[in-house]
C-alpha cells in the first residue's frame, strides 16, 4: 500500500470515525436530554390532569354547598317537608346539574334519602361502596369538627370512580345545629374525563385499581408503587408516551389510576435534529477528506516517496557515499538531512565496528571470569575463616601447659602423680587429645572444601576460554553427585545465615553436562536464593529437587525469600539487569546462556513481592553410569 493510500484512508476512516462519535455523542448525550425534558414535561402534564379532576371535585363541593344552606333541605334532613324529594330529585334535574348520585343523611347517621343513576347507559345504579341504611359516625364524609366543615375525594366503586362532595346541612341564614349532611356525587366516567381533557389540555384516562381495561404495562407499575409518588412513564410506541399516576380515595388509600397519553414531539423534534447536524457534519467531512488527500498528497507523500527510494537504493547498493539531494525547510528536510548524516556515521561506525565487537567479547568473558570466581571465593573466605577459627581456639596451647607441668616435676613424676592436681593430668591429657582428634578432623573437612573451592576457582577461569574456543564438554554423571558438590560449597554461608537447606535428590536421576558450567550454575542460583532471604528475619528456607521428568533431568531451586515482581520477571536473565542495588546483573545472565549451551533451559516463577521465587533448570538426561553406587534417595536439613 502506497503512503498516499494510507494517508488517503487514514483520512477517510478519521472522518468517519468522527461522524459516527459525533452522532454517538448526540444520541447519547443531546437526545438523551430531549427524552429526560419529555419525561419531565409528562410528570408536570399528569399533575395538570390530576389537578383537572380536584378541580372538578372543587365545582361538586361548591354546587354542594348550595343545596346544603337551603331551608327545604333542612326540614327534610330533620324529618318534615316530606315533598322535598319529589319536587326536587328527579332524573331530568339531576343530568342538568351533572349530579349522578345523592345523599341525604340526618344528624344520627340515618340515610333520609338516596339516589344514583347513570346518564350514559342509562339506567339506576346501586353503589354499594357507600352505606345505604346509616353512615358510621366516624366516616370521613360525615365531618363533625365544625358546622362548616365540608368533605370531598373519590370513592371506587363497581361504576367506576365516583367524585364525591359532602357539607353539614343548615339553614339559609347558615345556622344550625346540622340536621345532617347531603352527599352529592359525580361519575368520573369516560364522557366525563373528555370534558375535562380539553381544559386541561391533555388527553387522559382514569380507572378504579384493579380494572381489566388497564394496560399491562401501567397496572403492573401501579401494583409495584412507582406511580405513587411522582409518576410512572413509559413508551407506549415511537409516537405515544404514557404516564401514569394514582389518586387516593377519601380514605386516604390510592383508588384511582389516572392515564396521560402524550405524543412524543419533543423527543422526535430532537431526533430529527440530530440526524440533520450527523448529515451536515457527514458533507463536511467528506469534502474535509478530499482537500486533505489532494494537500497531502503534494507536499507530504511526494517528497517522503523520493527519501524512500533513496534509501532503498543505498540499501540496495551499498553506496555509504550517495546522498539525497533532498533541500527543505520541514520535518521532511531535517529528516533528509539527518538521514544523510546518518549514513556517512554509518559509514564510519562500519570501520569500527569489528574491532568494537571484539572488545565487547573480552569485557563478557572478563565478566563472567570476575562475577563466576566471586561466588567460589566467598566458599573459600567461608573455609580459611573456619580453618583460622578452629586453630586460635585449639587445645594445643592447654597440651603444651601439661608438658611444662610435667617437665617441671620429671625429677618426682610419680610423686607427682600422686598429689591431687597430678591426678587429674591424665584425665585431662586424655580428653584434649580426642579434642586435637577432633579438630584435625574439621580441619581436613575444611581443607577439602578449601581445595575443591580452589578447584573450582581454576575451572572458572580455565572454562571461560571455552566461550572463544569450542563447545562446552558434556559428561554424563549423577544429578545426586553433582547438586551435592554445589550444595557443600555454599552450606557453611547458609549456616552461619540461618538458612535452613532442603534437599530432595532422586538417586536414579542422571544428568548430561559440563560438570564445571552445572556446577557454577547450581551455586550461582543458591547463592541468589541466599541473598533473597536476607530480607527474612526468621523461617529462611531454601529446597533444592531433582528429578527426572518426560526423558529430561530437572533441577528446582525455591526459596521463601523477597519474590520477584512481574514486571521484572520478563527481564530477570537480561544481562546488566538485576534488582539487587549492588548487583552487577551478569549472574542469571550467565546462568540462562550457559543452560542454552548445556542443551537446555532456565525458567523462573514467582507469585510476587514477598512470596518467595523459583528457578527450574532443564537438562538433557541420560542412563545411569554401570560403576554408579546403588539408587538412593537423600533428604538433608540443614540449619543453623
Amino acid at each position: 500500500m502506497t503512503l498516499r493510500t494510507r494517508i488517503a484512508l487514514i483520512v477517510s476512516i478519521v472522518s468517519l470515525t468522527a461522524t459516527a462519535a459525533g452522532y454517538a455523542l448526540q444520541r447519547g448525550v443531546l437526545y438523551e436530554r430531549f427524552v429526560e425534558l419529555e419525561r419531565e414535561q409528562a410528570v408536570e402534564d399528569l399533575d395538570r390532569c390530576e389537578n383537572a379532576v380536584r378541580k372538578e371535585i372543587q365545582h361538586l363541593a361548591l354546587s354542594c354547598g348550595d343545596w346544603a344552606t337551603w331551608d327545604e333541605t333542612y326540614e327534610f334532613a330533620k324529618g318534615e317537608n316530606p315533598g322535598f324529594v319529589a319536587q326536587n330529585f328527579n332524573a331530568a334535574a339531576m343530568e342538568n346539574v351533572g349530579w349522578s348520585a345523592v345523599w341525604i343523611v340526618a344528624a344520627d347517621g340515618a340515610v333520609r334519602f338516596r339516589w344514583a343513576y347513570d346518564f350514559e347507559t342509562p339506567s339506576a345504579m346501586e353503589i354499594s361502596e357507600l352505606p345505604g341504611d346509616r353512615f358510621p359516625a366516624d366516616h370521613p364524609l360525615l365531618p363533625r369538627k365544625s358546622d362548616r366543615q365540608s368533605a370531598s375525594g373519590i370513592v371506587a366503586t363497581s361504576h367506576g370512580p365516583l367524585m364525591v362532595a359532602s357539607r353539614p346541612i343548615l339553614t339559609s341564614e347558615q345556622k344550625g345545629p346540622p340536621a345532617g349532611w347531603i352527599l352529592i356525587g359525580r361519575l368520573l366516567s369516560e364522557k366525563t374525563v373528555q370534558g375535562i381533557g380539553p381544559s386541561a389540555r391533555l388527553r387522559f384516562h382514569t380507572w378504579n385499581i384493579g380494572d381489566e381495561r388497564v394496560d399491562p404495562v401501567s397496572a403492573a407499575a401501579v401494583s409495584r408503587g412507582d406511580a405513587s409518588v411522582e409518576g410512572f412513564v413509559h413508551e407506549a410506541s415511537d409516537l405515544m408516551l404514557h404516564v401514569v399516576g394514582t389518586m387516593d380515595d377519601v380514605y386516604g388509600k390510592p383508588a384511582v389510576i389516572v392515564r396521560a397519553d402524550l405524543p412524543r414531539s419533543i423527543s422526535n423534534m430532537g431526533a430529527q435534529t440530530i440526524d440533520i447536524a450527523t448529515a451536515t457534519l457527514a458533507v463536511s467531512g467528506a469534502i474535509t477528506v478530499i482537500v486533505l488527500i489532494s494537500v497531502l498528497g503534494a507536499s507530504v507523500a511526494a517528497p517522503l516517496r523520493r527519501l524512500t527510494d533513496h534509501a532503498v537504493g543505498i540499501g540496495a547498493s551499498g553506496d555509504l557515499a550517495a546522498r539525497s539531494g533532498i533541500v527543505r525547510g520541514d520535518e521532511i528536510g531535517t529528516l533528509a538531512t539527518a538521514f544523510d548524516e546518518m549514513v556517512g556515521r554509518l559509514a564510519e561506525s562500519r570501520e569500527q565496528f569489528s574491532d568494537v565487537a571484539r572488545r565487547a567479547g573480552m569485557a563478557d568473558v572478563a565478566r563472567g571470569v570476575l562475577h563466576n570466581a566471586g561466588n567460589v571465593l566467598t566458599s573459600v573466605n567461608v573455609s580459611a575463616d573456619a580453618i583460622g577459627t578452629t586453630l586460635r581456639r585449639s587445645r594445643a596451647n592447654g597440651i603444651l601447659r601439661a608438658t611444662a607441668l610435667l617437665e617441671e616435676h620429671k625429677a618426682d613424676i610419680g610423686g607427682f602423680l600422686m598429689t591431687e592436681r597430678g591426678r587429674l593430668l591424665p584425665e585431662y591429657l586424655a580428653k584434649a587429645s580426642r579434642a586435637l582428634e577432633a579438630e584435625r578432623d574439621g580441619l581436613i573437612a575444611e581443607a577439602e572444601k578449601l581445595q575443591r573451592a580452589v578447584g573450582h576457582a581454576a575451572e572458572i577461569v580455565a572454562r571461560q576460554g571455552d566461550f572463544a574456543d569450542g563447545p562446552s564438554l558434556a559428561e554424563t554423571m549423577r544429578m545426586l553427585t553433582a547438586v551435592s558438590a554445589a550444595c557443600a560449597l555454599v552450606e557453611p554461608t547458609f549456616r552461619r545465615q540461618g538458612i535452613e537447606l532442603e534437599r530432595k535428590i532422586d538417586g536414579e536421576a542422571v544428568v548430561v553436562a559440563d560438570r564445571a558450567k552445572l556446577a557454577q550454575v547450581l551455586v550461582n542460583l543458591l547463592t541468589n536464593a541466599k541473598e533473597a532471604l536476607l530480607s527474612r528475619e526468621t523461617g529462611r528456607r531454601v529446597e533444592v529437587r531433582g528429578e527426572t521428568v518426560g526423558g529430561r533431568a530437572r533441577i528446582v531451586v525455591r526459596d521463601n525469600g523477597c519474590g520477584i515482581a512481574a514486571a521484572d520477571l520478563a527481564r530477570i536473565f537480561a544481562s546488566g539487569f538485576s534488582t539487587k542495588r549492588t548487583g552487577r546483573g551478569f549472574g542469571l545472565h550467565f546462568c540462562a546462556i550457559s543452560a542454552r549451551e548445556m542443551g537446555g533451559s532456565l525458567k523462573v516463577e514467582s507469585d510476587g513481592p514477598g512470596k518467595g521465587a523459583v528457578f527450574t533448570l532443564d537438562l538433557p538426561a541420560g542412563a545411569v553410569p554401570e560403576r554408579a553406587a546403588p539408587a538412593q534417595d537423600e533428604l538433608v536439613r540443614s540449619a543453623t
